[in-house]
C-alpha cells in the first residue's frame, strides 16, 4: 500500500510536538511537586526536630529530678538512726514506724511506685509499695549504689514476673558523706504514668505523629515506650542489623532527621535526639503519607488536569491527524480496531443524515441503506439491500446506467436533480450527488450516492413563484413601476415597467438614485424631495407625491409616487425604502378637460340664458327695422339710418349665435364639407379683414378628403383663427392657412388622449407675430380669456373654435413661443363623401294667408311685434300671454282655429303642454314653436317633441311669413 510521506511527515512532527508539550508539562509538574515536597519535608523535620529536643530535654530534666530524691532521701540526718538500727538489726518497732512513714510520704510526693531499705546486697529490709524488680536486679542496684559515692540510675528493664518496664534509682546509705555504705535505698518509678506521657503527648492532634524512646545495647535495640501503632511492644527488642541508611544512624544515637521506615516499614518523615547523660535516643515521627497528603492531594489534582490536558492534547491531535488523513482513510484500515470503530462511526452518521445515502456495488446492487433513504424511498433497508436498486423509472434506466458507469469509473456527479421513483409508485425530484466507492488499494468497489428529496423545496419554489408571478402581473396589471431604495448604500432597484413609463429599455437606466432625481420636473424637484423627507421624519405615514417627470423623448409626464419605509435602522434612520410609481398623464389630461368642461358647461349655460333673453330683443329689433325698411324708399334720409339698425341687429344675433356655438346650444346643420372650398370663398373678405401689412398665403392639398361640418360654423371657425393671428401680427408679418390629409396612428394617439387614432383633415393657421407664454397657451382657449386691452376683445373667438371643433369630434392643438408666433393645428376627422351643395329652400313667392292663428307669447314685444306681421299678412290672430290665456281664448273662440304660434318656454304652461290640451280640443290644429334657445337644446330638455317645427330666434318677417306659409300649406287661392 502506497504511503503518504508528506502525512508521515506531518505526523511525526505533531507527535513531536505533543510529545514535547506533555513532556515539558510532566517536568513542570515534577519540578513543582519535588520542591514543594522537600519544603515540606524540611518544614515538617524542624518541627520534629524541636519536638524531639523538647521531649529529650524533658527526659533528661524528669531523670535528674529522681536522682535528686534518691540523693536528698539518703542523706537524711533525721532518719539515719532508725535505718542505722534496721540495717544492724536492732531497729525497734518506732524506727520502723517512722521510716515506713518516711517513705510513705516520698511516694506519694514524688509518686514512687516502691521504696525499699536493703543492705549492701540488695534484700529489702523494709519496703512500701510494689516491686517488678527482682532480687537479681535489686542485688546489682546495690552493688552499683555502694560502689558510687552518687545515686546510681536504674535503666528500664522488665520484671521477670510481669514483664512491665520500670525504672529506679539507687543510692548509698552512708553515716557519713563520703564514708562508708551502710545500706542501699532503692526508690522505683513507674515510667507509664511519670515518664511515658512526657514522651507520648503531641503538641497538635494527628493520626499518625508518635515519640518513641529506645536505647542501644550492642547488636540490639530496645524499645522503652510502647508504640503506637503496635499495642504490647514495651521493652520490644529487635537487632540493629535489621536496620538501614538513616534508620541505622537514628539507633545509633547520631541525632539527626530525614525519611526512613518506623517499626511497621511505612515510611515516615522523623527527627531524633540523645537523652543527655543517658544512652536512651528519643524520635518524633509522622506518617510521610500525613506529611504530604496536602501535596499529594494537589499532586493527584495536578495529575488529572495533567492527565485531561495531555487527554485533551492527544485528542486535538488525533483529531488534527484524523483530519490530515482524512485523503488517506486507506491507511487506518490497516488497524482493525481503528476500522471498526471508523465503520460504527461512519455507520451512526450515514443512519443519522438527513440526506438518502446509499451504496451500490459494480453490479448495480444495493450494499447500505441509510434511515433516510427508507423515509425518502418507503423501502427498508431489509427489504432492499442485496437487491439492485429499484427506485429508477423505466423511462430514465438508460441515463441511470450510463450515468452509473461514469461513476465506476472515476467520475464524480455533484447535485444533478433528477426524478426516483418510491414505493408506492410516485416519483419525486431529487438532488445526487454520486462518487466512486474505493477499497483500501485503490480499486473501485461501487458507488456511493447521496439523494437530497427536493420535493418540499419544488413546492415551496412553486409557491414563491407563484407569488411573485401574481405579484408581477398585479404590478404589470396595475401598469406600477416599482422601485426598492436601499437608503444606506444609495442603490436603487427600479422595475422593468418603471423604465418602460419614462421610455427607456430594461439596460438603459443604472440602478442609482440619480436616474430619478435628475429626471424630476424643477418646479416639482423640491417639494418632492420633502414628502420624502416628511416620511423619513416620520411625520407622514406614507411617501404620497404628484409630480413631473422627464421621459427619453423630452416629454413631461404625470406620476404618481407612493412608498414607504418598511426597514429603519437602531439609530431611527431608514435603511430601505420602497414603493411604486404610476403614471396619471391621461387622468391629468382628463381631469383638466373635466374641469374646462364644467367651466365652459357653466358659462354656457350663462351664455344660453342671456342669448336666449337677447334674442327677445333682437326679434324686435330686426323685426321692425324689416318692417320700416319696406315701407321707406331707398332715397328716403331715415332708410340709411334704420338699415344701420337693422345691420346692429344682425352683428348682434352673430355674436349671440357665437355665444350658442361656444354653449353648445346652436343647433349644427353638418354635411360633406371640402375646407379647400371654405377657405378659397372666405379668402378675399379674411384679406379685407387683415391688413395690409400682412402678407397672407394659402396651402391647400389638392386631395385634401372631405369632412361633416356646419359651413357657416367652419367659416366661424377659420374667421376667428385668422383675426387672432392678425391681432398678434402687430408689426406685420406673415399668415399661412394649410391644409392637409393626416393619418393619427395608435402610438401618437396614445400620448394626445382623447384623440382617436383615423384619418383626419388638418387646417393649419400660422403666423410670425409675438408669440404667446406657456401659461397663456394653457388658458387660450377658457371663455372670456383676452390679451387685448379692455374693450378691444369679447374673449369668446378661441373659445368659440374650441367648443365648435369639439362638436364637431375633432381635436385643436396650439403651439407658441414668445417671439417666434403660433399655429394652430384644427384635426377634423375625415368624412370620405363627396361634398353637397348648398341646398336651401325655396322662399315662396307669396306668405299671405286668412287663417286664424293664435300666438302665446310672454315676451309682450315679441308677442306685438308677431301679431303685427301676421296680420299684416292677411292672417286673423288671437293673442296670449301664457299657456293658460291661451286655453281661455281658444276656448271662447267659436270660430276654426288653424296654427297655435307659441313659445317654448313660459310661465305657468310652457309650450308643449298647451299644443297637447288644443290638440285634444281642437284636431288638425298645426303647431309652431318659436324660442330664443335652439332646437336641439329645446328637445333636450324634453319641452317640445324631437321633429315638430320650430323657429329660433330672432327672426324676420320674411322668416316668420315664409314658416307659418311653409306649415299651413298653399293659401286657399293656390288649392
Amino acid at each position: 500500500m502506497p504511503s503518504n510521506p508528506h502525512g508521515a511527515s506531518g505526523s511525526i512532527r505533531l507527535s513531536l510536538i505533543l510529545g514535547g508539550l506533555i513532556l515539558g508539562i510532566g517536568a513542570t509538574g515534577y519540578y513543582y511537586y519535588a520542591t514543594s515536597r522537600a519544603e515540606i519535608r524540611r518544614e515538617v523535620a524542624g518541627d520534629l526536630t524541636s519536638i524531639a529536643k523538647e521531649k529529650a530535654t524533658l527526659i533528661s530534666t524528669w531523670r535528674g529530678e529522681r536522682i535528686a530524691d534518691a540523693s536528698a532521701a539518703a542523706a537524711a540526718a533525721v532518719l539515719m538512726p532508725a535505718v542505722l538500727n534496721l540495717l544492724d538489726g536492732r531497729a525497734t518497732t518506732a524506727d520502723r514506724a517512722s521510716i515506713t512513714t518516711w517513705m510513705d510520704a516520698l511516694r506519694g510526693t514524688y509518686g514512687y511506685t516502691h521504696l525499699a531499705v536493703a543492705d549492701l546486697t540488695g534484700h529489702p529490709l523494709l519496703q512500701v509499695g510494689q516491686t517488678e524488680a527482682s532480687r537479681t536486679q535489686f542485688a546489682a542496684a546495690a552493688n552499683e549504689a555502694a560502689s558510687s559515692q552518687a545515686p546510681v540510675f536504674r535503666d528500664f528493664d522488665a520484671s521477670e514476673k510481669l514483664q512491665a518496664p520500670h525504672v529506679g534509682v539507687s543510692a548509698a546509705l552512708r553515716p557519713v558523706p563520703g564514708g562508708e555504705a551502710r545500706g542501699i535505698l532503692l526508690l522505683e518509678v513507674d515510667p507509664e504514668t511519670r515518664l511515658i506521657p512526657l514522651i507520648q503527648i503531641w503538641p497538635t492532634s494527628s493520626p499518625t505523629a508518635e515519640a518513641v524512646l529506645l536505647r542501644h545495647e550492642g547488636t540490639e535495640v530496645v524499645l522503652l515506650t510502647e508504640l503506637r501503632h503496635q499495642p504490647g511492644s514495651k521493652m520490644l527488642r529487635t537487632q540493629v542489623e535489621r536496620f538501614t541508611g538513616r534508620n541505622v544512624r537514628a539507633v545509633a544515637g547520631v541525632p539527626g532527621t530525614g525519611e526512613i521506615f518506623d517499626y511497621r516499614g511505612v515510611p515516615v518523615v522523623a527527627a531524633w535526639r540523645v537523652v543527655p547523660g543517658t544512652n536512651w535516643i528519643v524520635g518524633s515521627k509522622v506518617d510521610a503519607a500525613e506529611v504530604f497528603a496536602p501535596l499529594n492531594n494537589q499532586a493527584r489534582l495536578l495529575g488529572l488536569m495533567l492527565a485531561a490536558l495531555v487527554l485533551a492534547v492527544a485528542t486535538t491531535g488525533i483529531v488534527i491527524w484524523r483530519n490530515q488523513q482524512a485523503a488517506h482513510y486507506e491507511q487506518q484500515l490497516e488497524s482493525a480496531k481503528a476500522l471498526r470503530s471508523a465503520t460504527e462511526l461512519l455507520h451512526a452518521i450515514v443512519d443519522s443524515a438527513p440526506t438518502a445515502i446509499m451504496t451500490l456495488d459494480p453490479e448495480r446492487v444495493v450494499t447500505s441503506w441509510n434511515r433516510a433513504a427508507e423515509r425518502v424511498f418507503g423501502w427498508s433497508a431489509e427489504e432492499i439491500v442485496g437487491r439492485q436498486v429499484p427506485i429508477v423509472p423505466a423511462e430514465s434506466e438508460a441515463a441511470f446506467r450510463a450515468q452509473f458507469q461514469r461513476v465506476i469509473d472515476g467520475e464524480t456527479m455533484e447535485r444533478r436533480e433528477v426524478r426516483r421513483r418510491r414505493k408506492d409508485g410516485t416519483e419525486i425530484p431529487l438532488e445526487l450527488t454520486a462518487a466512486p466507492l474505493r477499497s483500501a488499494d485503490g480499486s473501485t468497489r461501487g458507488a456511493v450516492a447521496l439523494l437530497l428529496d427536493l420535493s418540499a423545496q419544488k413546492q415551496a419554489e412553486g409557491s414563491l413563484q407563484e407569488i411573485e408571478d401574481r405579484w408581477q402581473f398585479a404590478v404589470e396589471g396595475a401598469e406600477e413601476g416599482v422601485w426598492d431604495w436601499n437608503v444606506a448604500s444609495g442603490q436603487v432597484y427600479y422595475s422593468r415597467r418603471w423604465k418602460e413609463i419614462l421610455g427607456y429599455l430594461d439596460d438603459e437606466i443604472s440602478d442609482s438614485l440619480e436616474e430619478w432625481l435628475s429626471r424630476i420636473h424643477p418646479d416639482d424637484a423640491e417639494r418632492n424631495l420633502e414628502a420624502v423627507q416628511r416620511h423619513f421624519r416620520k411625520e407622514a405615514p406614507a411617501y404620497l407625491f404628484e409630480y413631473r417627470a422627464r421621459r427619453k423623448d423630452g416629454r413631461y409626464v404625470w406620476l404618481v409616487g407612493r412608498g414607504k419605509v418598511i426597514a429603519w435602522g437602531e439609530d431611527g434612520h431608514p435603511r430601505r425604502f420602497v414603493g411604486t410609481m404610476v403614471e396619471v398623464t391621461q387622468r391629468k389630461e382628463l381631469e383638466e378637460r373635466l374641469r374646462q368642461a364644467q367651466k365652459m358647461e357653466s358659462v354656457g349655460r350663462l351664455a344660453g340664458g342671456v342669448a336666449h333673453d337677447f334674442n327677445n330683443h333682437l326679434t324686435v329689433i330686426e323685426g321692425y327695422s324689416e318692417l320700416l325698411l319696406a315701407q321707406l324708399p331707398p332715397d328716403s334720409p331715415y332708410f340709411t339710418q334704420v338699415s344701420e339698425i337693422r345691420n346692429a341687429g344682425q352683428r348682434a344675433g352673430m355674436l349671440t349665435r357665437q355665444l350658442l356655438s361656444f354653449s353648445r346650444q346652436q343647433s349644427p346643420e353638418t354635411r360633406p364639407l371640402n375646407l379647400n372650398e371654405v377657405i378659397k370663398d372666405l379668402e378675399k373678405m379674411l384679406r379685407r379683414l387683415i391688413r395690409s401689412d400682412i402678407e397672407l398665403s394659402t396651402v391647400l392639398a389638392p386631395d385634401v378628403q372631405t369632412v361633416r361640418a356646419d359651413p357657416t360654423q367652419m367659416q366661424q371657425v377659420l374667421m376667428n383663427l385668422v383675426v387672432n393671428a392678425r391681432d398678434a401680427l402687430k408689426d406685420g408679418g406673415k399668415l399661412i392657412i394649410e391644409s392637409s390629409n393626416v393619418h393619427l396612428t395608435d402610438a401618437y394617439s396614445a400620448g394626445q388622449q382623447p384623440v382617436k387614432p383615423g384619418p383626419y383633415v388638418l387646417l393649419t393657421v400660422s403666423d410670425t407675430g409675438c408669440g404667446m407664454d406657456e401659461a397663456t397657451v394653457r388658458q387660450i382657449f377658457e371663455p372670456f380669456f383676452t390679451t387685448k386691452g379692455s374693450g378691444e376683445g369679447t374673449g369668446l373667438g378661441l373659445c368659440t373654435v374650441y367648443s365648435i371643433v369639439q362638436q364637431l369630434g375633432g381635436w385643436i392643438w396650439v403651439y407658441s413661443e414668445p417671439g417666434k408666433g403660433s399655429t394652430f393645428k384644427v384635426y377634423l376627422p375625415a368624412d370620405g363623401r363627396p361634398e353637397q351643395p348648398d341646398e336651401r329652400a325655396e322662399r315662396p313667392a307669396d306668405a299671405l294667408g286668412t287663417e286664424t292663428i293664435l300666438i302665446a307669447e310672454d315676451h309682450d314685444q315679441v308677442r306685438a311685434f308677431s301679431e303685427s306681421v301676421l296680420r299684416g299678412l292677411g292672417y286673423e290672430v288671437l293673442t296670449a300671454r301664457d299657456g293658460e290665456e291661451a286655453l281661455r281664448v281658444a276656448a271662447e273662440h267659436t270660430g276654426p282655429l288653424h296654427l297655435l304660434l307659441t313659445d317654448v318656454a313660459m310661465p305657468r304652461m310652457n309650450g308643449r303642454d298647451l299644443a297637447r290640451n288644443l290638440a285634444a280640443k281642437k284636431p288638425g290644429l298645426k303647431v309652431l314653436y318659436i324660442s330664443g334657445y335652439t332646437a336641439n337644446v329645446i328637445a333636450q330638455q324634453d319641452v317640445v317633441d324631437e321633429g315638430l317645427e320650430f323657429l329660433p330666434k330672432p327672426f324676420t318677417p320674411d322668416q316668420l311669413g315664409e314658416k307659418v306659409r311653409s306649415i299651413l300649406g298653399p293659401p286657399p287661392e293656390a288649392k
